[in-house]
C-alpha cells in the first residue's frame, strides 16, 4: 500500500514537471482584466462607446471618418470623427481609457431649428434634464445649459438662447455654437487628481530652484 502512495506521488510530481509547472510553487495567476465600467440610466458612455474602454476598442464601436487621432504614446490622446454634414465628435482618453466625448452637431449659423431639435432629441432620450441659470457667452448674451447626471455620466447640452436672438438682429444665429458634452465622472476626477498632483510637483520643484539659486548667491 505504501509503496502505491509513493507510486502515485511520483507520477502526479511528473506530470506537473511536464506541464512547465514548479510543483513547490503556487499556480502564477493571470494579470485581471480590466474591470467593466459602470453603466447607469445614461448608458455609461457615448453611444456603444463606454468609460473607460480603450482607443482601439472605440474606433470599432463609432463608425466615422477619423480625421485626426493621436499616435504617439502619450498619456492624453484624441480622437476625432468628421460626421458628416457639420457634425464633429471628439473622443478624449486618458492612460487610453475612453472618458469624455465632445459632440457638435452643426458648423453652419442660422439653423435655429437644428439646434432646438438637439435639445428636444436629448430630452426625449434622457429626460428634461436640470436648466442653468446665469451662464452667457463670450459677448455676454444668455445660453441655456441643460445637464442630465446619473452619477456615473453627466451629459452637457450648451446652445445659445434663441430668445435672445430677434428679428432685429445683425448676426444670425450662432447654431455653430451648440455642443454637447459627454464626461464619465469618475475617470474625469482622476485625471483632474492627476493634474492637481502635477501642478504640485511643479509648484514645489520651481520654490525648490528658486531657493537654490538664492543660496548660491550668498
Amino acid at each position: 500500500m505504501r509503496e502505491k502512495v509513493i507510486w502515485l506521488a511520483a507520477a502526479m510530481l511528473v506530470a506537473g514537471l511536464a506541464r512547465g509547472q514548479d510543483p513547490g510553487s503556487p499556480a502564477v495567476q493571470a494579470p485581471a482584466s480590466r474591470a467593466p465600467a459602470r453603466s447607469g440610466p445614461l448608458g455609461g458612455g457615448y453611444k456603444d462607446a463606454k468609460w473607460g474602454m480603450s482607443l482601439s476598442e472605440v474606433k470599432k464601436l463609432l463608425p466615422g471618418r477619423i480625421e485626426y487621432e493621436t499616435r504617439l504614446p502619450k498619456t492624453d490622446k484624441t480622437l476625432r470623427y468628421n460626421l458628416g454634414e457639420g457634425k464633429k465628435l471628439v473622443c478624449s482618453f486618458n492612460h487610453d481609457q475612453f472618458y469624455h466625448a465632445f459632440y457638435s452637431p452643426m458648423a453652419q449659423d442660422g439653423d435655429l431649428e437644428t439646434a432646438q431639435a438637439v435639445l428636444t432629441g436629448l430630452r426625449k432620450k434622457f429626460g428634461p434634464g436640470k436648466v442653468a441659470d446665469n451662464f452667457v457667452d463670450g459677448q455676454n448674451r444668455p445660453l441655456i445649459v441643460v445637464t442630465w447626471n446619473d452619477g456615473v455620466t453627466q451629459i452637457e447640452l450648451r446652445m445659445p438662447d434663441p430668445a435672445s436672438y430677434g428679428a432685429k438682429e445683425i448676426k444670425p444665429y450662432p447654431s455653430s455654437a451648440v455642443m454637447v458634452i459627454y464626461t464619465g465622472i469618475e475617470l474625469n476626477a482622476r485625471k483632474d487628481r492627476e493634474r492637481a498632483e502635477e501642478r504640485r510637483r511643479e509648484e514645489a520643484d520651481k520654490i525648490q530652484k528658486t531657493r537654490k539659486n538664492v543660496e548660491s548667491d550668498l
